[in-house]
């Protein structure tokens, strides 16, 4: 199973850096504990399903953006 943690981690950077929000800022306002998005971040734990909903409620963008996934 391929591990999408590194693709995830540097679209969310992209995403913050584009609003000019910290990863702190995101952990508040996605709810994640800011220990738990930064393990997440550095790769040393995958992105859940759940985690990623959340920081695209927090971030109002769809999932095929962290996921890089052309809209069909």
């Amino acid at each position: 199973m391929e591990d999408h943690t590194p693709r995830i981690a540097r679209n969310v950077r992209v995403v913050l850096a584009e609003r000019g929000l910290s990863q702190k800022v995101l952990a508040g306002m996605s709810g994640i504990r800011e220990g738990t998005l930064s393990r997440r971040m550095t790769g040393k734990r995958e992105f859940t399903a759940n985690d990623i909903i959340r920081i695209c409620n927090a971030l109002d963008c769809h999932p095929n953006r962290l996921l890089d996934i052309e809209a069909a």
